[in-house]
């Protein structure tokens, strides 16, 4: 692999890591999960219910779904410009 001037090679770091250099990873611990009242759909439909009758704000709202389809608009442009895109706020559609 060539490297460009003044870029320097990892190889010496990685040829002088001992095991007691490497962090302990503890094994993942089972976790139980939470029980819910509602879940799936009627999940959603619980939520959209008490924002109209209580004016509480759902856990998700439209805008987390623009922001959703904005992302995947910017990485489907990213990908063909082969180029980082800026996601911006401009309306959809």
């Amino acid at each position: 692999m060539r490297r460009s001037h003044g870029q320097k090679s990892l190889e010496p770091l990685l040829r002088r890591r001992r095991p007691e250099d490497v962090l302990a990873v503890e094994e993942p611990q089972p976790v139980q999960p939470v029980e819910m009242e509602h879940t799936g759909q009627a999940y959603l439909l619980h939520e959209f219910h008490e924002a109209i009758t209580k004016g509480i704000t759902p856990a998700t709202t439209c805008q987390d779904n623009l922001n959703s389809l904005r992302m995947v608009f910017g990485a489907i442009a990213s990908f063909e410009q082969q180029a980082p895109v800026a996601i911006t706020r401009r309306r959809l559609g």
